[in-house]
């Protein structure tokens, strides 16, 4: 009695690895195409994510802004915005304070909760009737020195124009933030406790700031028309940043067009 050889010819192989095949390539069908849905979602979430970090940090600044400080200028090839922010604003009264004739204190309606800063009264954003006028700020801030109800200012100071509503602006005296994008690192950030220019300048190198987004591929920054002394409204500043990404051969963009409202009362 012999014993018989069991095994598979060579045929029903091939025949087994085409049927594998097949199979394996009907599963991985199915499975590659809510794989790729994800991997979109989650390519178009981070975009999302980067436009809403871009509309908050930009749209809280302004909003806070000193009126009449916004300004846009193209910096070493680098489109920026920058602006000076402020502490506090307290109302004053007027027959304490005479423009024209170097005051060195004048009284508030409440005392203001921080001192040993700058004044700013009646920024206008032109000429001598603006806080970038210099880099002490000559014309328009003076050093505060603060008690009770009444701001004192060291040295005494000849504001040019009394402020329409009587405002007083209390700023720091590093106060500049600026937005820069950087289109070959492909950056938006922001840089904060800048000190005063009469022009935008280059931030000098290795300065702090904070990455607001990534992927930039443009930018345009549109600042309000010249404000008209003694009208009581704002204008709107213009954003335009486009980002663009590309994961795995797939491009996604995303452009943030937004109007923010800048006050230009004083």
């Amino acid at each position: 009695m012999s014993a018989r050889q069991h095994g598979f010819t060579m045929i029903e192989l091939v025949v087994a690895i085409t049927i594998s095949v097949i199979v394996v390539g009907f599963i991985a069908s199915f499975i590659a195409v809510p794989v790729q849905a994800h991997l979109g979602q989650a390519r178009r979430s981070e975009l999302a994510a980067s436009a809403e970090a871009v509309t908050h940090w930009m749209s809280r600044d302004v909003r806070r802004a000193l009126p009449n400080s916004v300004r846009v200028a193209t910096v070493g090839g680098r489109p920026s915005v920058e602006m000076i922010s402020f502490q506090e604003v307290s109302i004053y009264r007027d027959d304490t304070l005479t423009a024209g004739t170097a005051d060195n204190a004048f009284d508030v309606v409440a005392a203001p909760a921080v001192g040993g800063q700058f004044v700013v009264i009646n920024n206008l954003g032109t000429g001598i009737q603006s806080a970038y006028a210099a880099a002490t700020r000559v014309r328009a801030t003076a050093q505060v020195v603060v008690g009770n109800t009444t701001i004192g200012l060291n040295p005494a100071f000849n504001f040019v124009a009394q402020s329409p509503r009587r405002r007083a602006f209390l700023v720091p005296a590093a106060p500049v933030i600026r937005y820069e994008c950087d289109l070959v690192a492909r950056t938006l950030r922001r840089y904060d406790g800048l000190a005063v220019t009469a022009a935008m300048a280059a931030v000098p190198g290795g300065t702090p700031s904070t990455l607001i987004a990534r992927d930039v591929t443009a930018c345009t920054f549109t600042a309000p028309p010249a404000p008209v002394a003694n009208q009581d409204h704002g204008g709107l500043m213009r954003i335009r940043v486009t980002i663009s990404r590309v994961t795995n051969g797939a491009t996604d963009s995303l452009r943030i067009m937004k109007q923010l409202k800048v006050e230009e009362a004083s």
